[in-house]
C-alpha cells in the first residue's frame, strides 16, 4: 500500500489512478463527516462530489503531501457547510459532539449552525482537529496519529480551541 504523499507526487503527474485510489481510501471518511453536517442524502452525495473535484483542482496547493487526510477533511468541512448555507438545511450535530461541548460549562449554543460559523472563523489547523474530534468521533490519540503531533500537543490544543469558542460564543450571546 503506497503513502498518501506518494499517491499526492503521482497525482501531481498525472496519474489519475492514483487520485482514484485516493478516493477510494477517503471516500467513507468523507462521506462520515459530511452527512454529519448535511443530513440530506443528495445534497450529502453533491458536497461529496464536489470535495473531491475541489481537492483534484487544489491538489498543486497542498503543502505537506503527507497531510493530505487531514487537508481533505477541511475541504469536505467546508463544502459541506457550503452546500448547507445553499439549500439552508438544519446542521445536526452528533451526539459526541453535544456531549463533548456540554462538559464545557458554558458552551450550549441555541443551535448548531452558531456553533458551526464560530467553528468558521478558527484557523485551519484548528478546525481540523474540531472537525476530527466533534464530527468524526476520533479519540485525541487518534487525532494525534492522524495529525502526526503528540497526544499532549492535540489535548492541550483541542483544551485552548473550546475556550476560544466558549469566549466567542459568549460575546455573540452578550450583543444579541
Amino acid at each position: 500500500m503506497q503513502s498518501d504523499a506518494r499517491l499526492v507526487e503521482q497525482c501531481l503527474a498525472g496519474n489519475r489512478d492514483a487520485f482514484a485510489e485516493l478516493i477510494g481510501r477517503y471516500s467513507k471518511l468523507v462521506r462520515a463527516a459530511t452527512v454529519r453536517v448535511v443530513a440530506d442524502r443528495h445534497l450529502c452525495d453533491d458536497a461529496i462530489q464536489e470535495t473531491f473535484l475541489a481537492a483534484y483542482k487544489s491538489l498543486p496547493q497542498l503543502r505537506v503531501a503527507s497531510q493530505f487526510g487531514p487537508w481533505l477533511l477541511g475541504i469536505a468541512r467546508r463544502q459541506a457547510v457550503r452546500s448547507l448555507r445553499h439549500f439552508r438545511q438544519t446542521v445536526v450535530l452528533n451526539e459526541s459532539a453535544q456531549a463533548d461541548i456540554a462538559s464545557e460549562p458554558g458552551l450550549l449554543p441555541a443551535d448548531s449552525m452558531a456553533l458551526l460559523e464560530l467553528v468558521e472563523r478558527l484557523s485551519d489547523a484548528d478546525r481540523t482537529l474540531v472537525a476530527l474530534r466533534h464530527f468524526e468521533g476520533y479519540s485525541t490519540q487518534e487525532i494525534a496519529d492522524i495529525v502526526s503531533r503528540p497526544v499532549g500537543s492535540v489535548t492541550k490544543q483541542l483544551s485552548r480551541v473550546h475556550k476560544k469558542l466558549k469566549q466567542w460564543l459568549t460575546e455573540e450571546q452578550s450583543n444579541d
